[in-house]
């Protein structure tokens, strides 16, 4: 069940970031984190990232994919909590243009998932191939 929700969270992010892609843009440079010409690339990324990541999460129930989801989610946490700690009261369109949220929302939402996320990778069982 939580595989699912997480899955589409991830779709619904990157597609509103894919579908309003200047706003997006625009979260990113409230920051100054990124110089504005890696600024495209880096979301271009990240939407792919997004997208593959719930691809092989309805594909695969591997654990290191967990392991994955949940040190991105963990770098979306420590995002939302820079732009916390920035002063930035703008809403954060880290889940898409569609969820704007204050950046303490986006931050609690980032560590759930991620806490969901490594529990998930702990609660699977180890693929053990038999090499006889």
């Amino acid at each position: 069940m939580a595989r699912w929700a997480i899955v589409a969270l991830l779709v619904a992010a990157a597609t509103a970031k894919f579908v309003d892609f200047d706003e997006a843009i625009a979260s990113i440079d409230q920051t100054d984190l990124l110089p504005v010409k890696g600024q495209r690339a880096f979301l271009a990324a990240l939407i792919s990232v997004e997208f593959l990541a719930a691809l092989l999460l309805t594909l695969s129930r591997s654990r290191w994919l967990y392991l994955g989801l949940g040190a991105l989610f963990a770098a979306f946490a420590g995002y939302s909590a820079l732009r916390f700690r920035l002063g930035l009261h703008v809403p954060c369109s880290c889940f898409g243009a569609f969820v704007k949220m204050p950046a303490w929302a986006s931050f609690l939402l980032s560590t759930a998932i991620c806490q969901v996320s490594f529990s998930m990778f702990w609660k699977q069982k180890p693929y053990t191939e038999n090499l006889s």
